[in-house]
Order: C-alpha cells, then sequence, then structure tokens
C-alpha cells in the first residue's frame, strides 16, 4: 500500500527550548483525502463544534481555553492506536516516537524519561478514543506506518549554528533522515508533504545530494514545490508546501507531535527555574518573552553555567 507521510516542526522561532521536527505516515490503498474522510466519524479536520479527536495545525489546535489538553488527546491517541500501548511516561513516548533524546548535560531534564503522562488529558478518554481511532482504521485499511520525531536541543542546535548551518539546514537534516527511515521500513510508494523551509523554493540539489538520486522538477514557486525520485525501483514523491500544516492533515499531525513534544520539555525547563527562582513566571520561550525570563533568572549560579544548552544563537 502506498505510504502518506508529513513532517513539520515546532519551536523554529523561539530563543528557549527544544526544535522539534517530526513525521506523521500512514499506508492506505486510497488517496489521502479518502483516508481522512474514512477516519472523519473519530477525527475532524476542525476544532469548531466538535469535542472528540482534531487533527489541525498545532498553532490553532494549542490555544486557551484547552490548553495543552487537545493536543495532548490527539497524540497519545494516536499514538496509542498505533502501538497497542498508552505511553505512561515521557520515556515511553519518546521511545514509541523513535526519539534520540540525550539530555545528560541538561539538569532541567533529569527527570524527562520519568514525567507521567498524560499532563492535562484524561487517561480513559485518551484510550477510548484510541479504540474508536483503531476500530474506524481497519475496516478501511489503514494502517499507522509510522509517528517519529526528532528533538533538537539548544545546545546541539548552537552547535550546529557554530559548524556553519542555518536553522532550515538544521531542519532539512532531520526531514532527509525521516524520509530514511520511512524507505528502510517500506518498499512502498511514498508520498510525502512538507512544510516549506522557511523561504527556500528549491530543494532538488540537496534531495540528489542526501538520496544520491535523480530529482524529477515538477514544479518549484513560492506556494509549492514537487519532486519526484525514483529510490529502489520504487516512487518517492515529495511535496514542500506553504503553510503545509494547513493543507495536508499528515502535515497537522506532524505540526501536533512536534508542539507537544516541545511543550513537554519545556515544561521541565520552567519546573526547574520555578523552582530555583522564587515568584518566576514560566515562559513559552518565544523571544520577547525569553527575554523577560532570562532577565529574571539571570543572577542565579546556574544561569552562567549552562547558558551555553538554555539560549540558542539564532
Amino acid at each position: 500500500m502506498p505510504i502518506y507521510a508529513g513532517i513539520d516542526e515546532a519551536g523554529y522561532g523561539p530563543l528557549l527550548g527544544p526544535l522539534v521536527v517530526s513525521c506523521a505516515a500512514f499506508a492506505c490503498e486510497k488517496p489521502e483525502a479518502d483516508l481522512w474522510n474514512d477516519l472523519a466519524p473519530v477525527v475532524r479536520l476542525t476544532a469548531a463544534h466538535w469535542d472528540g479527536l482534531v487533527v489541525q495545525d498545532s498553532k490553532l489546535l494549542f490555544r486557551r481555553p484547552h490548553g495543552i489538553r487537545r493536543l495532548e488527546e490527539g497524540c497519545l491517541s494516536f499514538v496509542t492506536a498505533s502501538t497497542g500501548h498508552p505511553p505512561e511516561t515521557l520515556g515511553e513516548l519518546l521511545l514509541s516516537l523513535g526519539a534520540d533524546l540525550s539530555t545528560d548535560s541538561y539538569p532541567w531534564y533529569d527527570l524527562a524519561h520519568d514525567l507521567p503522562l498524560p499532563l492535562s488529558a484524561d487517561r480513559g478518554r485518551i484510550d477510548a478514543l484510541a479504540g474508536d481511532l483503531a476500530s474506524a482504521a481497519g475496516p478501511a485499511k489503514i494502517a499507522f506506518a509510522s509517528f517519529h520525531a526528532h528533538p533538537v536541543l539548544s545546545g546541539t542546535l548552537n552547535d550546529e549554528v557554530t559548524a556553519g548551518k542555518n536553522k532550515a539546514d538544521v531542519v532539512y537534516q532531520r526531514v532527509a533522515e525521516h524520509l530514511k527511515t520511512l524507505l528502510e521500513a517500506t518498499d512502498a510508494e511514498v508520498f510525502l508533504t512538507c512544510d516549506k523551509l522557511g523561504g527556500r523554493n528549491h530543494y532538488a540539489p540537496m534531495l540528489q545530494q542526501s538520496f544520491n538520486s535523480w530529482v524529477h522538477i515538477g514544479h518549484e514557486g513560492r506556494n509549492s514545490s514537487q519532486y519526484l525520485m525514483q529510490i529502489d525501483g520504487r516512487p518517492v514523491r515529495v511535496s514542500f508546501v506553504k503553510n503545509g500544516e494547513r493543507q495536508a492533515p499528515t502535515v497537522a499531525l506532524a505540526s501536533m507531535f512536534s508542539k507537544y513534544l516541545r511543550e513537554l520539555l519545556l515544561h521541565l525547563l520552567n519546573s526547574y527555574w520555578c523552582r530555583r527562582v522564587g515568584g518566576l513566571a514560566p515562559t513559552s520561550g518565544y523571544v520577547q518573552d525569553a527575554r523577560r525570563f532570562i532577565a529574571d533568572i539571570g543572577e542565579h549560579p546556574d544561569y552562567h553555567k549552562y547558558r551555553p544548552l538554555l539560549v540558542r544563537l539564532r
């Protein structure tokens, strides 16, 4: 069966907290639009007038008054439906997502693997939604092919920037790693949609270098850039789409995984510093609020000790 996959990131612009690049992939005999139609009894692509499972751009879903709840319900329901095992800790979730998180140098992540889940959503409701999701997917012959994530912690990002990469290069490296993981797991035709990397329109040289493959350029433009490769005898179609998380549900689901992991790790970062600095308000990590947070913790000795692992260069 063909593979329909989406890739998106969260945390591109902030000054604090990780950058996370995630992939969500499904195997389905039908076109991608039909995939989501078949799941429509239990999954909606908008939260309006619907309190069930939602797959939507994470920036729209992660809003008051629900906060992290709906994001958490969606991510944990899909993982549970895929693996048959609800992750009870962040460590179990990371394992399910194939996420390699080396946190030894980061004291605020010391307890990352033991963080209990869910943080906000109801466990019974997640189990019920996951059951509904699996029940809808089975008769429609939809398989949960892959949910993966690559968290890039601030220290790693700083090292790569210092070595000469820009943030778009950092994200593309993880995009290529996700696609390679998919190609190693299946010999099926792959349709991959990825959110565009900044304002870049031309990706053929990058794809050719990463996959040592002939790349046919279908279209390159401001709104989308589309490519066809032949890898190991099967077609691989890759599209980079402006606002991809609002155009393709697989990209929206990937954005949800990226945002959810980022928020869990930011929760740990905030908890660490709030325990050490009295009256400190948590941060979202975005530039203006991050500067306030940095000013508030600037006199604490841990700040000067760990600044290269905490504050991004870009």
